[in-house]
């Protein structure tokens, strides 16, 4: 089985908590032969990637939003104009795969040719030529001879939750999302459930994300063996120990609440 490279360059909210470990915008990306999959791309991912010394106008190959908040997709922006400008000034193109939910046509074409200061992207620099867009909200988003990508609809804004198998291997992403269900069958004995949690306990939490009482109920209906804690506001900070235990003691899988950097090989 190869191996893979998973990488959390962002595991915060749209309010980061600056102290360590750091947490801030949503992102994590998965690399595998010739393919990087990065799933949301928060503030500042972009940055990441070049202090991690990847090659953005080359990586990732296929970018997939969850929803369009601006903590989960605002360097779509600065990637897609890397990728333009490369092209106009070196003649080096590389497609930009990008999926997303229902609305992802509307967003792109707001964004590069709608905002009057913008539209250069879309006239100049001809970003919808290296971009291939495709919305998707249920069933089968892409696939190739070593990996496939499958999503569910989710409750928040109109979002989507994702699935990826590969060589082997299944890991969920909830993107955000209230307690739904949908994710549990989605993602039915996934090797890896990578999980947001914004606030650290069910009194605390706000409706429109996930706590750890609800993450051990889903992760023991999915049958999750590990997950991954992401998406975290400031309310968790100094409370991690007691997010795991209690995930631990409904779901018992293994949990791990991540940080931006935090790298796995799977």
């Amino acid at each position: 089985m190869a191996v893979m490279k998973l990488t959390f360059f962002g595991t915060g909210s749209s309010t980061p908590t600056p102290h360590k470990p750091l947490r801030s915008y949503a992102s994590f990306g998965i690399e595998t032969g010739d393919a990087f999959l990065l799933f949301d791309i928060g503030p500042g991912t972009v940055a990441k990637m070049v202090q991690h010394r990847i090659d953005v106008i080359k990586k990732p190959t296929h970018l997939f939003i969850s929803h369009y908040h601006l903590d989960h997709c605002l360097d779509y922006v600065t990637l897609t104009k890397a990728r333009a400008l490369a092209k106009k000034l070196n003649g080096i193109e590389t497609a930009l795969h990008v999926f997303g939910p229902e609305g992802l046509h509307e967003f792109s074409n707001d964004l590069f040719g709608h905002v009057k200061k913008w539209d250069y992207m879309a006239n100049e620099l001809k970003a919808f030529d290296i971009l291939k867009l495709k919305e998707t909200m249920n069933g089968l988003v892409t696939e190739t001879n070593s990996w496939k990508v499958t999503c569910t609809p989710i409750t928040h804004y109109n979002g989507v939750c994702y699935r990826l198998d590969i060589n082997g291997t299944s890991i969920v992403y909830s993107g955000d999302m209230g307690y739904d269900e949908a994710i549990a069958t989605l993602g039915k004995d996934a090797d890896i459930a990578i999980l947001e949690c914004s606030y650290p306990s069910k009194e605390e939490n706000k409706g429109l994300h996930l706590c750890p009482e609800e993450i051990g109920k889903l992760a023991k209906k999915g049958r999750f063996k590990y997950v991954i804690l992401t998406h975290l506001y400031p309310a968790c900070e100094g409370r991690e120990e007691e997010m795991v235990k209690k995930i631990k003691d409904i779901a018992h899988c293994e949990v791990t609440v991540a940080y931006d950097f935090f790298e796995i090989s799977v």
